[in-house]
């Protein structure tokens, strides 16, 4: 072998070095540094280190074999291993189901007023009584789960039957009725009772961590009739009085159940964000 193919292999051995070295330093900042902050960044380079490798087995790494034929065996056979690597990437991050399975209907019967069940007291005994069940139906835990819950019903109140896991629910957006009122002779006040019965608004369930095969079981509360403010005609906390007071319509078609469920939202699963974008027929239990 010539002074100049010597030079020409030993360059190429130095090459091969470097271009080792950034695939696979490629594939560790992906997993354990751009993943867990941006997933497509992070499969994205770890992608970018295997076919890195790939072409170093190919084209670049002699293995120190004279013979084309074992050469060429021992390339493909070592190709394999970033191939196989890119492909567990694939199934175990990339093509991961998360999937939620929801249940919900309308259970029989009805709540007095006063009554406390679902984590609330009941202010309505014709208000149907909502029951949405939300399963994490993969494998995997998920995390950072933020979903609004919303009927074509007013919604009077939700709660949440179980503990674990722990949820936090408010409603989707901040609400605020304002009213002007006068009474006793009194000049005109502003009054803004806090927002109770909601339609085209939801409720916002968000769970930090939602285990394997868990469930949460929400109760809503669920009148067909918007709810009235009423002359109490008591005193106000700030002493002034004829305030309007909130108290719930009496109506008889409460119990005509809304005809659907919507649950949209998102979650993270295996440092994927995913969406789930639902739309549910309501079923009513027969006692």
């Amino acid at each position: 072998m010539s002074l100049d193919h010597r030079r020409f292999h030993a360059m190429l051995r130095h090459a091969a070095g470097w271009i080792r070295a950034i695939g696979l330093g490629s594939i560790a900042v992906g997993l354990f540094g751009f993943l867990p902050v941006n997933f497509w960044l992070g499969i994205g380079s770890a992608y970018f280190g295997s076919l890195v490798i790939l072409s170093d087995l190919l084209f670049l790494e002699r293995f120190g074999i004279t013979t084309k034929r074992q050469r060429l065996l021992m390339r493909t056979v070592l190709s394999l291993i970033p191939l196989g690597f890119a492909t567990w990437i694939t199934f175990y991050f990339v093509l991961k189901h998360a999937p939620w399975e929801i249940f919900v209907f309308i259970a029989p019967g009805s709540h007095q007023v006063g009554s406390d069940f679902g984590g609330f007291t009941w202010k309505d005994a014709n208000a149907s009584d909502l029951r949405i069940t939300v399963t994490n139906a993969g494998d995997i835990p998920y995390e950072g789960v933020d979903v609004v819950i919303d009927t074509d019903a007013y919604i009077e109140s939700v709660g949440q039957l179980q503990a674990m896991p722990r949820c936090e629910i408010s409603l989707s957006k901040p609400l605020q009725n304002v009213y002007r009122v006068s009474s006793n002779n009194r000049p005109a006040r502003t009054f803004s009772p806090a927002s109770r019965a909601t339609l085209g608004v939801g409720y916002r369930v968000t769970c930090a961590h939602f285990p394997v095969q868990s469930s949460i079981q929400l109760v809503l509360a669920i009148s067909d009739q918007p709810p009235l403010y009423v002359d109490a005609n008591e005193s106000h906390p700030e002493g002034w009085q004829g305030a309007f007071v909130w108290e719930a319509k009496p109506n008889i078609g409460a119990h005509i159940p809304p005809r659907m469920v919507t649950i949209k939202g998102s979650y993270t699963a295996r440092y994927r964000d995913r969406t789930v974008n639902q739309s549910l027929t309501l079923k009513r239990l027969e006692q």
